[in-house]
């Protein structure tokens, strides 16, 4: 995982593009990089691909192409977001298809 680097003032560039992507589970790869100790990441997942693992965290993101939906352990109603739209989860027990 990468760091971002520090430019004036403080800001960051997150460097994506330099970052090679790393496989996190069969048919999905991030390139993240780590910017003052939260982690941001471009995440790539090929098509009907379903996390296995349930997940304590939140999650905020933004699509860039296709759609992402959240399942909840709960059986809350699936969270689904397509292009040009962000998503956030709070502290669920969700995961990621």
């Amino acid at each position: 995982m990468s760091n971002a680097k520090t430019e004036a003032g403080g800001s960051r560039i997150v460097p994506f593009t330099g970052t090679p992507p790393q496989p996190e589970a069969p048919g999905i790869a991030s390139r993240a990089v780590m910017v003052n100790g939260v982690r941001w990441a471009l995440v790539e997942y090929e098509s009907g691909v379903l996390r296995d693992e349930w997940c304590e965290e939140g999650h905020s993101g933004f699509v860039l192409d296709g759609e992402v939906a959240y399942e909840f352990q709960d059986g809350a109603p699936t969270l689904t977001s397509q292009p040009g739209n962000s998503a956030a989860t709070i502290c669920a027990s969700s995961r990621i298809r």
